[in-house]
């Protein structure tokens, strides 16, 4: 009996004890529900919610803006760096494919056309039109050469009729033709001291002027040696002056274009003679011209093989030496002109198949020569100045052949000149031992 009063008792103080929660939890108030009524009042208004929709469309768009520029800036960098690979990748095609060409020119002018057909085919490979462009370099990097030349030529026009004129008022003011230094190192006299020389003239500046030109005259010589006068005006101011003479360069001018040339020439653009004769293209003494003429040949079959068809490359030389009084030597050999050039030095060479002639000028830029032998007539233009000095190159222009028969018929046969192959231009090649003429030369008339 006792247990189950005590079971009673127990559930009758649990009773109590959930009644008691009960009440505490009803009397309690949250400490946050003031202000989740105020947030629950401003969510209600329409106002903020407006506002929090924008901010939220606002940072949306920035977000897509920067996303879309960093898309784009990454896009443009990988366009750019794929750009100069490629840009790369092509130059280095095009200067492999030009070293290419290049070398199949060398190779077609030796004569060897097997392997300049092998550069050639690899170069057009690389790149198919690499004929066209190097061309178009080749033409604008000449006419930028040429303005250059143009303007540097007018440049050195100025700059030395400017020191003409400084050179001839120094000797005036110091009334001395020769400056004390050069009478010094002329002088005959030997002394250790320089100074004790200094005063005393050497014999070549005692000489008159007159006597001095004379003696530019005896320099320049008959053969026009032009090449010892400009050596000599290098020496001092004395014969720097002596070797501008306007009247030796008039004489060298009459002696080079000829009497009726030089009357035809007009001073508008060119103020002395020497720049006349500069300028002016007219044929090279101190060398020779050389035209290389090829062409092919077939040969006879082999009696073992009769499908196989040789072919032969021939190659020959026409040459054209000048003299200054007009005398023009003309060869055509097969031999190398290493072998022959040394021998056309004088009017008399002891060569085989030499033709002798005469020359004159026949305008600004012709030259018509006539070979007295055969009856040959040739008209020859110079360059045109663009790859090399309008000097440097003879172009035969006309082309003919007299033959007189022995009952005095004359027949005429023009050949036509428009082959180059059969008649290629003639290029200058300086020749060194050509400078110094042989034997004594007379005075320049």
């Amino acid at each position: 009996m006792s247990l189950e009063k005590e079971i009673e008792n127990l559930k009758i103080s649990n009773e109590e004890t959930s009644e008691d929660d009960s009440d505490s939890e009803s009397n309690l108030v949250p400490l946050f529900a003031e202000d989740e009524e105020d947030e629950s009042d401003e969510s209600r208004d329409p106002t903020n919610v407006l506002h929090f929709q924008n901010s939220a469309e606002a940072t949306l768009y920035n977000f897509r803006k920067e996303w879309k520029s960093e898309l784009d800036s990454r896009l443009k960098e990988s366009n750019a760096v794929s750009m100069e690979t490629r840009s790369r990748h092509e130059q280095q095609l095009h200067d492999a494919a030009t070293k290419l060409f290049l070398e199949g020119v060398d190779f077609e002018r030796r004569g060897d056309m097997w392997e300049a057909v092998q550069r050639y085919m690899g170069a057009v490979r690389m790149v198919p039109d690499i004929e066209s462009k190097l061309y178009s370099e080749h033409s604008s990097s000449n006419l930028i050469e040429s303005n250059d030349r143009q303007r540097s030529r007018s440049r050195s026009l100025c700059g030395f009729h400017d020191l003409e004129k400084v050179l001839h008022k120094r000797v005036i003011e110091r009334e001395e033709f020769f400056e004390p230094e050069f009478s010094a190192l002329c002088s005959y006299q030997i002394s250790v001291n320089v100074n004790d020389t200094a005063d005393k003239p050497c014999p070549v500046a005692l000489l008159p002027i007159e006597l001095l030109s004379i003696l530019m005259r005896y320099i320049v010589g008959n053969e026009l040696d032009v090449y010892c006068l400009e050596l000599l005006s290098m020496t001092s101011i004395g014969f720097y002056l002596l070797a501008r003479d306007e009247e030796l360069w008039r004489a060298i001018c009459r002696r080079t274009f000829g009497v009726k040339y030089i009357d035809s020439i007009s001073f508008a653009t060119l103020p002395s003679w020497r720049q006349i004769f500069i300028t002016y293209p007219h044929p090279y003494l101190h060398g020779i011209y050389i035209g290389k003429m090829t062409y092919l040949r077939n040969g006879e079959a082999s009696f073992q093989d009769q499908f196989y068809k040789p072919w032969h490359i021939v190659v020959h030389y026409r040459m054209l030496k000048f003299f200054a009084d007009g005398t023009v030597v003309m060869i055509i050999t097969t031999e190398a002109p290493a072998k022959i050039v040394g021998l056309l030095k004088s009017k008399t060479p002891r060569l085989t198949g030499v033709l002798f002639g005469r020359y004159w000028m026949a305008g600004q830029d012709c030259i018509a020569a006539q070979i007295v032998d055969q009856k040959f007539d040739m008209k020859l233009h110079f360059g045109d100045g663009k790859k090399r000095r309008a000097h440097c190159v003879l172009q035969l222009f006309e082309y003919s052949c007299t033959v007189t028969y022995s009952d005095g018929k004359v027949s005429h046969s023009y050949l036509d000149t428009t082959d180059h192959q059969a008649y290629p231009p003639l290029f200058f090649s300086r020749v060194k031992s050509y400078v110094v003429p042989e034997g004594y030369d007379k005075i320049l008339a």
